[in-house]
């Protein structure tokens, strides 16, 4: 019997106005609709900052975490930030950022049983030039070469005041 995954991205905004952000996955199998969701997922995304406030001059570190507890597969990792406008995400190549997914990783064999991190993978002392606002941090891992096919996704919001 073949199994069809249906992954969905939302962004939005809560009921403050601040950025939100999250995944989901429903698998149909046969004429039988899955939700991994209602038991243990089998894998988990996370993205976290150590202060959820910065000022100008600040370190800001994000660091990813994933944990897989379904068999050994092949994964594409986005880390992405939405602005404080909330009109885009940028996505973090390793040596700046796009406007277009890209993904920071590509193919990586998730191996069954995985706990990864948390890895600090962006580091900058911010500048005064940032607009103040809720940005989102947002690290996704994907089917390989389909980033519209999430597996797991996280959020961290982050507010700046210069």
């Amino acid at each position: 019997m073949d199994l069809i995954s249906l992954s969905f991205l939302v962004t939005g905004r809560d009921a403050s106005g601040a950025p939100t952000a999250g995944a989901n996955m429903l698998y149909l199998r046969g004429d039988q609709l899955v939700n991994p969701a209602a038991g243990a997922a089998p894998t988990a995304a996370t993205v976290a900052t150590k202060q959820t406030t910065y000022r100008s001059g600040a370190t800001l570190t994000v660091s990813v975490a994933v944990s897989h507890t379904g068999p050994a597969r092949p994964v594409d990792a986005y880390l992405g930030v939405q602005p404080a406008d909330g009109r885009s995400t940028l996505y973090f190549t390793g040596g700046g950022f796009v406007p277009t997914p890209t993904p920071i990783a590509r193919a990586y064999p998730l191996a069954g049983g995985a706990a990864l991190g948390p890895l600090p993978v962006f580091s900058v002392t911010l500048p005064g030039s940032i607009p103040a606002g809720t940005y989102t941090w947002v690290f996704t891992l994907t089917d390989p070469g389909n980033p519209a096919a999430a597996v797991a996704s996280g959020s961290a919001p982050v507010t700046f005041q210069p």
